[in-house]
C-alpha cells in the first residue's frame, strides 16, 4: 500500500524544487572587485613602506640672543695713550643650533682668541669713534666682523671643537685658519677628498695635490675664498665627502656700559 503523502510535504517539496531550478546569483564580479580593493589597498601600503624618509633641511634659525665679552679695558691713540676704553659686549645671531656659543665657551683657545681680537679693534680708534651715536654702531660693526671667525669658526667633517681632527679622514684646520677667508654654510658645502690620488677639492673649486706633511695646505674654492687644511694626520684609505664650513653666523654686536 502506498505511503499518504501529506499535502505540507508536497508543497515544501514543490518550494524546494522551484528554488534548485533558480540559477544561482553570480558572486565572482563582487569577489573580484574586493580581491583588486585589497590588492590595491596593499600596494599603496608597500609603496608608502618603500619611499625613502625626506633628507633634513638644515637651515640657520633664529634670532638668539647671548653674552659675547665681559669687560674689555684698552688703551686708546687719545692723549698718548694715556686714556683708555671700556666695554662689554652681547650679541645676536643665527645657528643651526641654538646651544651653539655654549659649546664653544669650552673650547680652551675661544675666549682668549675673543678677547685679544676684540682688545686689537678697539686700541686702534680713539674715543671719538667708539663711544657714541653712529660711530658706536660703526664700532660694532668692526667688532662682528672681526669677530665672526672666531665665534663661528670652520669645521671640516663633524667635530665639536673646530680645530679637533675630523675622526673619517684625519684632516683639521691648518695654521693659518684664523685668515681663511672662506665662510661657507656648513651643510651647503663639500670637501671632496680621494685617499690614494691624495687631492682635496672645496666645492667646486681647483683640486689640491698633497705628500702628507702640510699642516697649513691651502685650497680655494670655485669663488677664491681660501681653507687651510692640516693633513699630518690624514687617513689615506679614506675617499668621501665631508660638510665644510660655518655653523651660525653674528647678526649683530650690542655695547654696553662703554665708559673711557
Amino acid at each position: 500500500m502506498a505511503a499518504e503523502t501529506k499535502p505540507e510535504e508536497t508543497a515544501a517539496e514543490g518550494a524546494k524544487g522551484e528554488d534548485e531550478s533558480k540559477p544561482k546569483k553570480n558572486r565572482g564580479p563582487l569577489k573580484l572587485l574586493l580581491s583588486v580593493v585589497l590588492l590595491v589597498a596593499a600596494g599603496g601600503g608597500l609603496a608608502l613602506m618603500a619611499i625613502p624618509g625626506k633628507e633634513k633641511i638644515h637651515k640657520l634659525d633664529g634670532p638668539y640672543f647671548a653674552p659675547l665679552l665681559d669687560e674689555v679695558i684698552v688703551t686708546t691713540p687719545d692723549g698718548n695713550g694715556t686714556r683708555y676704553l671700556k666695554f662689554r659686549a652681547d650679541c645676536e645671531y643665527a645657528a643651526y643650533d641654538p646651544s651653539y656659543l655654549e659649546v664653544r665657551t669650552a673650547d680652551p683657545f675661544y675666549e682668549p682668541y675673543l678677547k685679544s681680537k676684540a682688545e686689537l679693534i678697539a686700541s686702534s680708534r680713539h674715543l671719538s669713534e667708539s663711544a657714541i651715536g653712529a660711530e658706536r654702531e660703526e664700532f660694532a660693526a668692526a667688532l662682528r666682523i672681526g669677530l665672526e671667525p672666531i665665534v663661528f669658526p670652520v669645521h671640516i667633517g663633524d667635530t665639536v671643537n673646530p680645530l679637533d681632527q675630523d675622526k673619517k679622514s684625519g684632516l683639521r684646520p691648518g695654521v693659518s685658519h684664523p685668515e681663511a677667508t672662506f665662510r661657507g654654510r656648513f651643510y651647503e658645502w663639500k670637501l671632496h677628498v680621494d685617499g690614494p690620488a691624495r687631492t682635496l677639492r672645496l666645492g667646486e673649486g681647483t683640486e689640491a695635490t698633497f705628500s702628507g706633511d702640510e699642516d697649513d695646505l691651502e685650497i680655494r674654492s670655485q669663488t677664491g675664498e681660501t681653507l687651510y687644511v692640516d693633513v699630518t694626520h690624514f687617513d689615506p684609505s679614506f675617499t668621501g665627502e665631508l660638510n665644510v664650513g660655518v655653523r651660525g653666523k653674528l647678526r649683530h654686536i650690542v655695547l654696553e656700559a662703554i665708559g673711557q
